[in-house]
């Protein structure tokens, strides 16, 4: 399943045929387009010309935002056509890329730069030598690709079709899309991977990883590393890591294989199927699933973003934590009839999650009683920011533990400080932070729904930091991460 033999290294090609292309480039009229994506978002991207011939377009995309933006701002896009395209990125002395025929010396502006590998339809091979650090972002449209990542992160959109993925030492967020797909991770890189609609192969290598098949009936296997594994909808194959796993079985007949004392299992059905026998040697947390209209969430944005997040959403709703979470939300959806919704964030190392009225004060707890709660809000999310993680759901998860303060009217006010790592200092944070994350403030507990005892942050089902510690992956023990 691993034969890279169709990517032979590109033969010399012609010296008219051979281009510089400076990253540096900024031409005096870039069209540029405001980005609009939330409310008060003041980015807008500059797109310079940088080189064009009849094999690629080449741009630079620069991001102009204010200084708190977290995200890459500087990219150098290679699109090519609709034909079957060989696309080999490696390093001489300098980067250099080869796409079909012709040659491409690469001055970058910076060791930020990020590098875009844009295909459109057609059947293509990209390959990103290992020695490659840099970052690329690889969108390889419909056609049955081959797509070798490099050794510096690599985000893969493999489009429809049946494509095959492999990743090696840098990290990886594959999104294989629909088809039957195969991605595999063959080095020590950590990797996220969705399958999508499909039929999917989906393998774990020396790193971390977290697999998502998707819809259809899809094989996990987990690799040496710690492995979070989503079967979700389909009669799925899950096979255990090597070391510690959590394994969500989600909807349809599945079968786990390789059951040990350190794999965790959440075993769903679905209201049509018969609950799963319970064995006394089986690890398995029994959770009845319930369809996604139920959760309070509304996903709105590109086909491919709905369906993206619509499968961590399905993840929660078989999970322990996510499916109290999402029952609550559902719960407040029922009193207001608004639902929390998600929109899509392109590129931004964050998340955020703004009440549909941002007029109305914060629902602040007061003297020990919940506020009146918001009516819903609206929370933006980019699926493929990772920052170091081996998945960006806890990201979302985040987003929707604030939505629970909002829609619940139980925000802690004021300012606390950091929680405590080592001699990090504690700098003070808002107490609506370290309560979404699961980190106690500093002042009255409060009595959450359910719980009789106050607490001085969310309940466990309610914060980050309990669905890092149901997936197995470390704690946050501080908000601010800088």
């Amino acid at each position: 399943m691993n034969d890279l033999s169709s990517l032979n290294p590109t033969p010399a090609v012609a010296p008219e045929h051979e281009y510089r292309i400076d990253g540096n480039t900024e031409t005096d009229t870039p069209t540029i387009t405001p980005l609009r994506q939330y409310p008060d978002d003041e980015r807008s991207l500059q797109v310079h010309s940088v080189h064009q011939d009849t094999n690629v377009l080449i741009e630079r995309h620069r991001l102009q935002a204010p200084p708190s933006y977290r995200g890459p701002t500087d990219h150098l896009v290679f699109t090519s056509g609709n034909d079957d395209d060989h696309i080999h990125l490696y390093r001489t002395d300098h980067l250099i890329i080869d796409i079909n025929e012709r040659r491409y010396h690469l001055d970058l502006a910076s060791d930020t730069q990020v590098i875009v590998l844009r295909t459109q339809a057609g059947d293509d091979r990209i390959r990103v030598d290992d020695a490659v650090k840099t970052t690329v972002f690889i969108d390889s449209a419909e056609g049955n690709d081959l797509v070798v990542a490099g050794g510096g992160f690599t985000k893969v959109n493999a489009g429809a079709g049946n494509d095959r993925v492999f990743t090696r030492s840098g990290a990886s967020y594959v999104e294989a899309g629909v088809g039957d797909d195969l991605v595999r991770a063959l080095g020590s890189g950590a990797i996220t991977a969705y399958g999508g609609q499909g039929r999917d192969t989906l393998i774990g290598g020396k790193g971390s990883c977290f697999l998502d098949g998707g819809q259809g009936d899809d094989l996990l296997q987990g690799g040496t590393g710690h492995s979070v594994l989503s079967g979700s909808d389909g009669d799925d194959h899950i096979i255990s890591g090597a070391a510690r796993t959590t394994a969500y079985t989600g909807t349809g007949t599945d079968i786990v294989d390789d059951l040990r004392p350190d794999v965790r299992l959440f075993n769903a059905y679905s209201a049509a199927e018969t609950a799963p026998p319970s064995r006394l040697e089986d690890p398995g947390v029994i959770i009845a699933a319930k369809d996604l209209d139920s959760c309070g969430v509304v996903v709105e944005g590109s086909a491919q973003f709905q369906e993206r997040v619509n499968d961590d959403l399905r993840l929660l709703l078989g999970s322990e934590n996510g499916r109290q979470l999402l029952d609550a939300l559902g719960q407040a959806r029922e009193r207001s009839g608004i639902p929390v919704v998600v929109r899509e964030l392109s590129e931004e190392e964050n998340g955020m999650c703004v009440p549909n009225h941002p007029e109305q004060d914060y629902p602040f707890i007061e003297n020990g009683q919940a506020a009146p709660p918001s009516d819903g809000c609206q929370v933006y999310y980019d699926p493929s920011f990772l920052k170091g993680e081996v998945t960006s759901i806890v990201h979302l998860y985040h987003e929707l533990c604030h939505a629970y303060n909002y829609v619940t009217g139980t925000m802690f006010p004021g300012m606390s400080a950091d929680g405590i790592d080592g001699d990090r200092p504690r700098h003070a944070i808002p107490n609506l932070e370290l309560q979404a994350v699961g980190l106690n403030i500093q002042g009255a507990s409060f009595p959450f729904a359910g719980h009789p005892d106050p607490l001085s942050s969310n309940p466990e089902a309610f914060s980050e930091n309990g669905l890092r510690r149901e997936f197995g992956i470390p704690p946050r023990k501080q908000y601010r991460e800088d």
